[in-house]
Parts: C-alpha cells; structure tokens; sequence
C-alpha cells in the first residue's frame, strides 16, 4: 500500500469544498470567510455527519433487545470514512491550514487522556449530551 499523504488530502478536500459551496460563502475584508458563510457550513456538516454516523449505526448490533445479526464489515468502514470525510470538510472550513487542524486535533487528544470524568452509559449517553449543551 502506498503512502496516505493526509494534508494533500486535506488540501483536494478543501478544493472540493470551495467549488461545491463557494459560490455560497461570503468573505470579509481580510479575505476570511463569514461568521455567516461559517455558520451554513457547519450546519450542514453537522446534519452530514449526523447523518453518516446514524447510517454507521444501523450497521451495527445497536438493538440490545433485537437478535445478533452478521455485521458487514465493508459497510461500516465505508460509513465510518463518510464521517470522516464530512468532519475533515468542516475543518478545511473552520482550520487556515492542514497544519492548525492537526494541532486542535493533538490539543484535544491530550485534554482528553487528562479527563477523569468519563462514563460511558449507553442508557444516558443522548441525555448527557444534550444536558451539556441546554
């Protein structure tokens, strides 16, 4: 297998963004985009991912009270990519460079193997989340 060169990656996705919505986004006196143009964006990124992750969802067992079916493996790889890819489009948007989203991505990594407060309850998991954010 050939290298994976994540920023051209990146970049191509940034392009793909650009032609897709730029005809959309506005941009201010500094060249920067919009909190306007920002806030269409990711709302649609958002629903994207939403709706990829609950497409990954539904290849999986997530039925406790349903029989045990064979997970398509394919499938789920291929849903799990879709959410990826949505997620890295939000951050050619959000990032100035490949290289700042790396460095949020590597911020939050490490606020993360500091955190003591994790739990993960699948009966409350939406209920938290949502108290989170009220």
């Amino acid at each position: 297998m050939q290298d994976v060169d994540l920023k051209k990656i990146y970049t191509d996705l940034h392009a793909l963004q650009v032609r897709a919505f730029g005809d959309k986004w506005q941009y201010d006196e500094n060249g920067n985009l919009t909190i306007d143009s920002v806030d269409m964006s990711m709302q649609k990124y958002a629903l994207f991912i939403i709706v990829e992750a609950v497409e990954m969802l539904l290849e999986t067992n997530w039925r406790e009270h349903k029989a045990k079916r064979e997970i398509d493996l394919k499938k789920l790889r291929e849903e799990l990519i879709d959410v990826v890819i949505y997620a890295m489009d939000a951050g050619t948007v959000l990032f100035p460079s490949y290289e700042a989203f790396l460095e949020q991505i590597q911020e939050k990594k490490q606020y993360n193997e500091r955190r003591t407060d994790w739990s993960i309850d699948r009966t409350n998991l939406l209920s938290t989340i949502l108290a989170d954010h009220e």
